[in-house]
């Protein structure tokens, strides 16, 4: 994650785990993160399930999204750049008495300690903080296995996603902390796909991420991409032409 974010997210490491507070969009995005995981994998390999796969969390923060994937029996590495959330992360995880291995890494800083290491990477809620977007997926292809697995989320850069994921959900809604954005990093769904290909790396399928007012839950909308939305890519065994 960038260090040089608006909004320090180590402050919030005494409350992450709080499905109430300043993460609960975290928490309450987390089924849908899960199910779209499960989705993609299926894709690549029908048969294949999470059980025994190593997965790689980048931008891990306090475990919200390891700690479920260790469950379901992933084995189960969490890099974050803040200290005090690897911290928390490790900490409830033993309290859960849940085998995670969390490392206090960069992405870029851990390519360089480990390669083609990970069936399967998330980055989710990451790449719209960072400057330097196509560092992170060079990172992401250096530590995926070949036929590896990448899941990215992030927010488009359209004036709605500026209006509803800022100006609303920041400063009118409250339920993201203010100033956790920079509208100017988010990346359009059609530019990331090309910094995925110029890196090695295939998209395999996207869809939006919209919020359901009927039941109050998070649902994916492969239609509708112009706010939140999901990008799935693997490795391929073999260079794709990255001109495509």
């Amino acid at each position: 994650m960038n260090p040089k974010a608006p909004y320090n997210f180590a402050q919030l490491a005494p409350q992450w785990w709080d499905p109430k507070g300043p993460m609960r969009v975290l928490h309450d995005l987390n089924p849908l993160r899960i199910s779209w995981i499960n989705l993609n994998l299926q894709k690549t390999n029908p048969s294949q399930s999470l059980k025994n796969l190593s997965l790689l969390d980048i931008g891990c923060g306090g475990g919200i999204l390891a700690e479920p994937l260790a469950r379901l029996g992933a084995q189960v590495t969490g890099i974050d750049p803040e200290k005090n959330l690897i911290q928390i992360a490790k900490n409830h995880a033993k309290n859960q008495k849940l085998p995670l291995s969390y490392l206090t890494h960069t992405a870029e800083s851990y390519a360089k300690k480990s390669s083609q290491s990970f069936d399967i990477i998330t980055c989710m809620e990451v790449i719209e903080h960072h400057p330097l977007p196509a560092q992170l997926i060079q990172s992401c292809h250096k530590l995926l296995k070949p036929g590896g697995l990448l899941l990215l989320s992030t927010l488009n850069r359209t004036p709605k996603a500026k209006i509803l994921a800022v100006k609303v959900a920041e400063n009118i809604l409250n339920i993201i902390p203010k100033h956790t954005h920079n509208s100017e990093l988010f990346l359009k769904p059609h530019e990331l796909s090309h910094i995925l290909r110029k890196n090695g790396l295939s998209p395999l399928a996207a869809s939006g991420v919209t919020y359901s007012l009927k039941d109050l839950s998070w649902k994916l909308n492969p239609h509708n991409l112009s706010i939140n939305y999901f990008l799935a890519a693997f490795r391929p065994h073999t260079l794709p032409n990255a001109n495509k």
